[in-house]
């Protein structure tokens, strides 16, 4: 093996992540299970295709330069004359030398092979970077006026905050470690951490080992030495920025070793020396790498395959081939380049072929349809018919939550507050301090709850059948719906509201990470890149959701708010632009020693983009007026104050009118009428787009405060844009939701809402605010309400739960000359995990269908409620979702207005006999009108529905471009 076969060994080792064989979790377990076969596509076939190709080419081409010499030497000396004097002799002789060795030229081709992967690999990722000569560096443009480009603008951003829950890997002895994140600081606004300190991994200082035996079941520390499973504990917290991660990262590894059972020890200290470390264990490495890998971010490319594909023609042409320096006297010198370039494209397609097959099957995860994995509902008690109290009284986790919302226990607030005990029962009459009820108080509970309507009730605290029979009381569930909270990735949720939510929402309004070096993680000089990246794609994603007279504003500091500005302009075009707003978050500038050498800042960014600047909605806002303008308003009638005020001239008909309506009089000696001015109708200065009135939320503020959470932005400067820019009943839709303040102004100004966070903060803290909001709304309105929220399998549930199975027949394809290698290169992962994606045998009844998921840091079985993720995956308004004879029975409508019944069954229990007689019970005719489209899991022998010109549909079948393929 040469030295530059080596070199591109490791290079591409490190692309197929095969120097991490160790790894246990994510993408890594799969390449695990692959790993023999690309290491001996590699190590044998990658040389010997090289040296064939070369070998053919370089034989040939000297064989025939052989030849042609040998005849002309013979020739001339045939002829007397001496061939060392013929300048056709040397010429052949220059050319026949310089054709190389196949072994020259195949240490080229793997040298330019080495030199193209490694230019745009990075980290992990593949960045252009298309070099035209030394240090200059080309961009694709096609003639715009203006080009945005950045280094990340063909790839997905992928970072969603649970890299670091899963860190499993092997020892050689079988044995298994984990890295576990306790009690993890997250993303919680754009103020990740408090000034001067910065995000740390750092050793617990209690418990720090957890051991499991080989079945999960947690041992004791005496037991430390039979476990199978160690678990070692970290924080991810802010610490004093001079506090540097390598000296923490070093200081757990000498705990760690000192405190290490004697089954570990050899695995773990084992050495990984290094060139700059000659001292590395494998615990030295695994940490290093655990915490390097969470201080980036992550890329899947769109098209890699085209990209590299591009890429190469590009770098042959100008590295290779060397145009510029052709030398049109000495072909053999071209000819040789045209050798290396077939070896070089015939082995490097090859190798791209293979990387776009990863590339693509992580794109395919990454863009699959998310599963719902829980779906509950906040209710206020007066849509809860009351003969259902009796159970909601014996729930003492319902009762527990209440108490810790609204804080009633013991407490009797004035009534007509938000929250109040009636007039003879408290709450410390009917429940005990752990929810429970008192022996005999029912009938006091039953008082307590009748006037206490607006306390919110959560499904998520009742069994299944007990929640469907709530729902079947609800008309027109969706309709009656004020919102829906989301907890997951927001590029994945918003993929998953398309069909449901499409042209639908009136205002988007988003907070995002604000790019200022500590809040948002970036590799090297890529920090604006990455940026892009995340904000162009959801951009892009949510705009569909936006109707046509929708607007969308993005909320950003001088760190970023240029860039918004360029990316709302790439996705909605300058001509949707319609303004840029200060917001003057503060006045405060503080004291003269505080202040650098610079202005101080004081505003925020706004830009307001419209969906079509032709139709878009605008309320126009003023503000109030001023103490000494109203003090005017001393008269007073049955409409309320007013004084009389000075106007022009009317018609003898508007004059008239208004006289018979007393809102205009004569004053002795005017040359006008003066008109009655009300002090309700009074209105301010039109609003411009400097917002000074408005001011960040003070620490001590009650309402920071209540939220128990580091925010800033008030909820007035949401009611202001919620009113500017939206109607009653409109939605409010935000996808970087924080601690919810966008989703309460919402509630509070009588909108419906869409709210996103991805953060482990959304149940502690977003769905506690929205009930609260939701509470004190129906309190006040004696008017109750509901909203849904949803938890998303995430994308790295989707790895976890990913398996690769080859049937015999795959296992065929690799003993085939051709084929094995097409099918290595082409389609192993796409076919291999095509039952893993999706279990279609599960779909055989409604519940029942389980995935690991990663939750508080835990991986852990959880049901999959198949009945949501399809309802929003055919973008059903739901009408009505009951449980009937074991069938769960919705029925709706998709955007279009079709009427929609969706059937699901338990194959086992109800065959398709006895849905036939369900059928007909439920007084449902297939072949009639009234329903557009019929779905039935399972295979069944419903007769056909009758359509208008598509012909038939089978029932079971899903039309219009959907299917469970799609999910």
């Amino acid at each position: 093996m040469t030295e530059q076969y080596e070199k591109l060994k490791d290079t591409l080792a490190e692309i197929f992540q095969l120097d991490q064989a160790d790894l246990d979790f994510g993408i890594y377990r799969i390449m695990n299970q692959k790993r023999d076969e690309i290491n001996a596509f590699l190590d044998k076939k990658l040389l010997e295709d090289v040296k064939e190709v070369l070998a053919q080419s370089t034989s040939q081409d000297n064989a025939s330069l052989k030849e042609e010499l040998d005849n002309l030497i013979k020739a001339l000396k045939s002829a007397g004359i001496n061939p060392e004097d013929n300048d056709k002799v040397k010429e052949l002789k220059t050319q026949y030398q310089s054709a190389g060795s196949p072994e020259v030229l195949i240490n080229e081709v793997f040298s330019h092979l080495t030199n193209f992967f490694r230019r745009y690999y990075h980290q992990g990722d593949f960045i252009s970077q298309r070099r035209y000569k030394k240090d200059v560096y080309a961009i694709p443009y096609e003639g715009e006026e203006v080009k945005l480009h950045w280094a990340n603008h063909d790839q997905y951003y992928i970072k969603t905050g649970e890299n670091f829950k899963n860190y499993t890997f092997n020892l050689p002895d079988g044995l298994k470690v984990s890295f576990v994140l306790r009690e993890a600081s997250t993303d919680q606004n754009n103020n990740k951490t408090q000034q001067g300190k910065e995000r740390r991994f750092k050793l617990v200082s209690e418990d720090i080992f957890t051991f499991e035996n080989g079945s999960g079941d947690v041992l004791s520390a005496v037991q430390a030495e039979e476990a199978k499973h160690l678990k070692i504990s970290f924080t991810y917290e802010p610490e004093d920025k001079k506090i540097k991660q390598n000296d923490l990262r070093q200081t757990a590894a000498k705990t760690i070793k000192s405190l290490l059972p004697a089954n570990f020890r050899t695995g773990l200290l084992q050495p990984k020396p290094t060139e700059k470390n000659k001292e590395r264990t494998l615990l030295d490495k695994h940490l290093q790498d655990y915490m390097a890998k969470n201080t980036f971010d992550y890329f899947i490319h769109k098209d890699l395959g085209g990209f590299l594909n591009r890429e190469l023609d590009f770098y042959i042409k100008n590295e290779v081939l060397e145009i510029d320096d052709i030398n049109l006297d000495g072909p053999q010198s071209f000819e040789r380049q045209l050798r290396i370039i077939k070896a070089l494209k015939t082995i490097a397609r090859k190798l791209i072929a293979l990387m776009a097959q990863l590339e693509d099957f992580q794109k395919k995860l990454w863009l699959k349809k998310k599963m719902v994995i829980q779906s509950d509902y906040c209710i206020t008690l007066d849509r809860v018919p009351e003969d259902m109290y009796p159970d909601i009284l014996k729930n003492q986790a319902q009762i527990q939550e209440w108490n810790k919302l609204f804080a009633i226990l013991d407490i009797k607030k004035e009534k007509g507050g938000d929250l109040f005990s009636t007039d003879t029962v408290t709450y410390a009459e009917v429940f005990d301090k752990e929810g429970q009820m008192l022996p005999g108080a029912e009938m006091k509970g039953l008082t307590f709850m009748k006037a206490n309507t607006f306390l919110v009730l959560d499904t998520q605290f009742f069994d299944r059948e007990w929640k469907y029979n709530l729902l079947a009381s609800i008309s027109d569930l969706d309709h009656q719906n004020n919102g829906l909270l989301v907890n997951s990735e927001n590029f994945q949720a918003l993929r998953f509201l398309q069909e449901r939510y499409k042209n639908k929402v009136k205002l988007i309004y988003v907070d995002p990470p604000f790019n200022t070096g500590s809040d948002f993680p970036y590799k090297d000089t890529f920090q604006d890149s990455s940026w892009l990246s995340l904000m162009y794609d959801r951009i892009k994603t949510a705009r569909f959701l936006l109707s046509n007279d929708g607007s969308m504003y993005q909320h950003l500091d001088y760190n970023a708010n240029f860039l918004g500005r360029q990316i709302m302009d790439f996705v909605f075009g300058k001509d949707n632009f319609l303004n840029e707003i200060t917001w003057q978050r503060s006045t405060t500038v503080g004291s003269s020693k505080a202040i650098a050498k610079r202005f101080p800042t004081l505003s925020d960014t706004l830009h307001l983009y419209v969906n079509s600047s032709t139709t878009y909605f605008f309320n126009k806002q003023y503000l109030p007026p001023s103490e000494e303008y109203k003090s005017r308003f001393r008269e007073k009638d049955d409409y309320g104050y007013f004084y009389w005020n000075t106007l022009a001239s009317y018609s003898q008909e508007t004059y008239e009118k208004l006289l018979s309506e007393k809102k205009v009089r004569w004053s002795e000696g005017a040359k006008f009428p003066q008109y009655k001015t009300y002090l309700h109708e009074l209105k301010g200065n039109v609003i411009p787009d400097v917002w000074t009135d408005i001011n960040m939320l003070n620490p001590m503020s009650n309402e920071r405060s209540e939220v128990g959470f580091l925010t800033q932005k008030p909820e007035k400067l949401l009611k202001r844009i919620i009113e500017t820019s939206s109607l009653d009943d409109e939605i409010v839709l935000d996808f970087f939701l924080g601690s919810g303040t966008t989703v309460s102004a919402s509630i509070k100004n009588g909108r419906k809402f869409l709210g996103i966070e991805m953060g482990e903060y959304f149940k502690p803290i977003v769905l506690p605010r929205i009930k609260r909001s939701l509470s004190r709304k129906a309190a006040k309105n004696t008017n109750g309400s509901l909203f849904k929220y949803l938890r998303l399998e995430s994308y790295e549930d989707t790895l976890n739960n990913l398996e690769l199975k080859r049937s015999s027949t795959q296992q065929s394809f690799l003993g085939s000359s051709h084929f094995g290698e097409e099918y290595l290169l082409n389609y192993m992962l796409e076919v291999e995990s095509r039952n893993s994606l999706l279990n279609l045998d599960q779909f055989k009844r409604p519940f029942g269908y389980k995935l690991k998921v990663t939750e508080n840091n835990e991986l852990r079985e959880q049901e999959v409620d198949l009945v949501e993720t399809f309802n929003y995956l055919i973008g059903l308004v739901v009408k009505s979702m009951e449980i009937l004879k074991d069938c769960v029975v919705v029925q709706g409508h998709n955007l279009a207005g079709e009427k929609i019944l969706v059937i699901w069954r338990d194959v086992d229990k109800t065959d398709n006999v006895s849905l036939n007689d369900f059928f007909r019970k439920l007084d449902i005719n297939t072949r009639d009108s009234e329903f557009k489209r019929i779905y039935v899991n399972g295979d069944n022998n419903l007769e056909n529905i009758r359509t208008d010109e598509e012909g038939t549909m089978e029932s079971g079948t899903y039309r219009g471009g959907v299917s469970w393929e799609d999910v």
